[in-house]
């Protein structure tokens, strides 16, 4: 049985690559073994750092950065 679909959903490896680095390379290698499978890649997060760049990607999102000021209101 040959494989059609490979399916890498890493996180991030603190300290060395970010999840989206990984599925880059492991992707590139998958295709080296076998150009003719599929790779599908989803950066995962566990919520701390990189997980606003997994909805990003994950999402097909984009960033908007607004100026906000807060008035405090006094009794």
């Amino acid at each position: 049985m040959k494989l059609k679909t490979v399916l890498v959903a890493p996180d991030k490896f603190k300290g060395s690559l970010t999840a989206e680095q990984f599925c880059e390379i492991a992707k590139d290698e998958i295709k080296k073994f076998d150009k003719d499978i599929e790779v599908i890649t989803c950066p995962l997060a566990d919520g701390g750092e990189g997980s606003l760049d997994c909805f990003i990607k994950n999402l097909n999102a984009k960033t908007i950065q607004k100026n906000l000021q807060m008035q405090i209101l006094k009794e």
